[in-house]
């Protein structure tokens, strides 16, 4: 997968941001793995790209507006669970009711 990587905060001016290829996130138990098509960041992702707000863990992706289709299920999760999420396979993670995403971790999964 394509991804702008974080590896060190510094102004949005320099360009801190880094475009990467990397490995596809593997989906856990109860899990949904989410093909991202559009991305975007708020204040709070600029705040962390630019150190105001500490991470605990480097190098990050940030963004967690998104609006993708599910792309692959961990065990226990069926495409019927998936039914919750808006628009059946395809979703928008800010607005799905079951949502865990964290900054300390690589990758967003929704969780069915």
């Amino acid at each position: 997968m394509r991804a702008m990587i974080l590896t060190q905060q510094k102004c949005v001016d320099e360009s801190p941001l880094a475009q990467q290829e990397m490995d596809a996130p593997q989906t856990g138990p109860g899990e949904v793995r989410v093909k991202v098509s559009v991305c975007a960041v708020c204040r709070t992702d600029i705040h962390i790209v630019e150190g105001d707000l500490a991470l605990h863990k480097m190098p990050v992706i940030p963004g967690h507006q998104i609006v993708g289709r599910v792309d692959e299920t961990g065990d226990g999760v069926t495409m019927a669970d998936t039914r919750n999420m808006p628009s059946s396979r395809r979703t928008s993670l800010t607005s799905c009711p079951k949502v865990s995403m964290t900054n300390t971790s690589r990758h967003c999964c929704a969780v069915a």
